[in-house]
């Protein structure tokens, strides 16, 4: 299949295509409150090995990524619980289901009516680069060139220094940016 229009967190390989940065976001271990993990202020990927994760589906960009950098260490990522969506992990964290590595502005969103706990990570790959990819800009119709523009207007207008709270976009924006086909 084929899109005029893709949202996606991280690098971007393809050729041939526009990519339009939009934001950074970064990905933080999230635990609940009253775990032994949250009086840390950072952590590297593999001391949280050791705890069970809440991840999200099969399928889904960020819990691929997250498995090929646990391969990378050689290590094995134990998820007790899979869901689909970063509201429902949240959940599953509060409830201490286990822990997991989500986008902190989502993570934040939801820290405001949870009892969930954000932990840095000690990973450069924690900093993702969220982009716009089209085939071509100035081909889309006109509504989708306003969609991207409002998408890169909501992005320097949320721009989020580490650990400030993001404001809520426009409601027909995705909250982190991570897309799944």
């Amino acid at each position: 299949g084929s899109s005029d229009l893709g949202v996606v967190a991280g690098e971007v390989t393809a050729q041939g295509i526009e990519v339009i940065p939009f934001s950074t976001d970064r990905l933080v271990l999230v635990v609940p409150e009253g775990h032994e993990l949250a009086h840390h202020d950072r952590i590297f990927l593999k001391d949280a090995l050791i705890y069970p994760h809440v991840g999200l589906h099969d399928g889904s960009t960020l819990l691929q990524f997250l498995r090929d950098r646990v391969a990378d260490l050689g290590a094995d990522f134990s998820l007790r619980i899979q869901v689909f969506g970063f509201e429902s992990a949240c959940r599953m964290i509060e409830a201490g289901v286990g822990i997991g590595i989500l986008p902190e502005s989502s993570a934040l969103r939801y820290q405001q009516t949870q009892r969930i706990h954000l932990i840095d990570l000690y990973e450069t790959w924690a900093s993702r680069q969220r982009s716009v990819v089209v085939r071509e800009l100035e081909a889309l119709p006109p509504f989708g060139q306003e969609l991207v523009r409002a998408i890169c207007s909501w992005g320097e207008s949320n721009h989020v220094d580490h650990g400030d709270l993001l404001d809520e976009g426009p409601d027909i924006l995705p909250p982190t940016g991570d897309v799944t086909t």
